[in-house]
């Protein structure tokens, strides 16, 4: 229960959900109604991402980095062992100074595309989806967990894939590019994982949590942390 009231206090969390809960309330109003709430909610996105800024701002401006993540969030989400293989999964968010622009920048081209679908057809659906889209490439730029950003790729791809099928020329539909290298692309970083699991010592007695993109002693490429026991 303590878990769940941190995840819904971290400023990041509300970046994420905000768009979502628009998306909803966009689906369930009258046309006239859901082109300004989709507008009120990517507005307040935006205003959110830029209090980040602002308060990192007066603060030194310390962007931080992967050691030293702003706004951090870990919590334990999946935690299981299947034979001599222990696997931990952590919702686990924050953002540095590469991440903190990429946001920003995402909360404002977001808003502006609401602005500028206006008078697009079967508006509902459309600013839905741009905010489902919006959330997932928010996830994206903000999760620090391996596991957890592809999670947020593939949330963005299905919005993404919709918009161009049905909004979008026929010059962009005939380029659109596929899924096929989204899972197949976790499934590859996870075989080469433990592919060099296989050749080195792992320790089993502890389990350390490290950036996600690190390779270390514990499977951390593919936002697992993995421990294996020695015969």
């Amino acid at each position: 229960m303590k878990d769940k009231i941190v995840i819904f206090t971290n400023v990041l969390t509300w970046i994420i959900l905000l768009p979502v809960i628009g998306a909803l309330a966009v689906l369930t109003t009258p046309k006239s109604v859901a082109r300004w709430l989709a507008l009120i909610f990517s507005a307040a996105t935006f205003v959110l991402s830029m209090a980040l800024f602002f308060q990192i701002a007066v603060n030194g401006y310390n962007f931080g980095n992967l050691q030293d993540l702003q706004y951090p969030i870990q919590i334990p989400w999946i935690n299981f062992t299947a034979g001599s293989i222990q696997i931990k999964i952590d919702y686990f968010l924050g953002i540095d100074g590469l991440s903190l622009p990429m946001v920003i920048l995402n909360a404002l081209l977001t808003m502006l595309a609401v602005i500028g679908s206006w008078e697009k057809t079967r508006v509902k659906e459309y600013l839905a989806l741009l905010l489902i889209l919006e959330a997932g490439v928010m996830g994206v730029f903000m999760a620090i967990d391996l596991f957890l950003f592809f999670l947020f790729w593939e949330v963005e791809l299905a919005p993404m894939f919709l918009l161009i099928g049905i909004w979008g020329s026929e010059t962009i539909k005939h380029g659109m590019p596929g899924r096929s290298c989204s899972t197949p692309s976790l499934a590859a970083s996870s075989c080469l994982s433990v592919s060099w699991c296989s050749t080195s010592p792992i320790s089993t007695t502890v389990v350390q949590r490290q950036p996600a993109w690190c390779i270390s002693q514990n499977i951390c490429s593919t936002g697992l942390s993995i421990s294996r026991s020695q015969a």
